[in-house]
């Protein structure tokens, strides 16, 4: 039999590697909680988005976006966009914020090597949602798009209290989906359940195109008080999300999806791991498999 849950408990069982696939608002959730190391999440802090000054950051690809501008006109929040195959080239794929293919640049080599390695290491874990989904997802997951698109969200100033967060539920590129908390702490608010703090080194890895949610902030006046996020989804184009609307995507398949996350043997790369991809990365490409 299936294992249902509401998802308050689903967050208070967070971090279990027993965590459980639950029913709760249009889909399934399954969820996987993981801590990045220190020496990872030290190399990761050093990468050019994460240590920018908010002058330069349009110039390198972000957009300042006014998300809190009716309720928190003093919060600061950044996000840019890229993809992380091992090209050097753009591609033309979908943007995760205005919902249209577009060209996407090639995220910092740091980014990629991070990304690409964390593909590498948890590819039995990736085919396993394959496998699970079937169809498109399935097989861009297969063919190596998982975790290939990056949003990098800095944001700053005044907090954003639970009361104020902004509700919304992914698209299908985050079928399979990988968060992590590069600086500062915030807290993942479901809206049938609790919060879930992330703080600076945490991941999790789950599908948020099932269940509506939102972020809390705590305030960051200086900008060496930013709290910096990267989210990794899959790389998908416009056409291609269009595409999964027309696919089955019943209970079953579903549950199938959220079970295969909750049991993944997900690990995050260690740093020698992730330091050989780099090597290459700047030599033009990373190193084949």
């Amino acid at each position: 039999g299936s294992s249902v849950a509401s998802l308050t408990c689903f967050f208070d069982a967070m971090g279990s590697s027993a965590s459980q696939p639950l029913l709760v608002g249009i889909g399934h959730v399954g969820m996987s909680s993981l801590d990045i190391g220190g020496d990872v999440l030290s190399w990761l802090q050093q990468d050019r988005y994460c240590i920018a000054q908010k002058e330069s950051l349009v110039a390198l690809g972000f957009t300042a976006n006014d998300d809190y501008a009716r309720t928190d006109p003093n919060h600061v929040y950044y996000e840019g966009c890229f993809h992380t195959l091992p090209s050097h080239d753009g591609v033309v794929a979908l943007h995760p914020r205005f919902g249209c293919s577009e060209p996407i640049l090639r995220a910092d080599d740091r980014l990629v090597a991070f990304a690409e390695t964390c593909r590498r290491v948890n590819r039995h874990a990736i085919l396993g949602v394959a496998k699970a989904s079937g169809g498109l997802v399935g097989q861009l997951l297969s063919s190596g798009r998982g975790f290939a698109s990056v949003a990098v969200q800095i944001h700053g100033g005044d907090a954003i209290p639970k009361d104020r967060v902004c509700w919304h539920v992914d698209a299908d590129n985050s079928t399979l989906h990988m968060a992590v908390s590069v600086k500062g702490n915030r807290s993942l608010i479901a809206k049938l359940g609790e919060s879930s703090a992330s703080v600076e080194g945490s991941v999790y890895i789950g599908n948020p195109n099932a269940y509506a949610h939102g972020v809390e902030y705590p305030a960051a006046k200086g900008w060496d008080d930013r709290i910096i996020a990267v989210q990794l989804r899959i790389l998908m184009t416009a056409e291609e999300s269009a595409k999964l609307h027309l696919e089955s995507s019943g209970s079953a398949r579903s549950k199938a999806i959220a079970s295969a996350i909750a049991a993944g043997d997900w690990r995050m790369p260690s740093l020698s791991e992730v330091e050989a991809v780099f090597v290459g990365c700047q030599k033009g490409g990373c190193p084949a498999r």
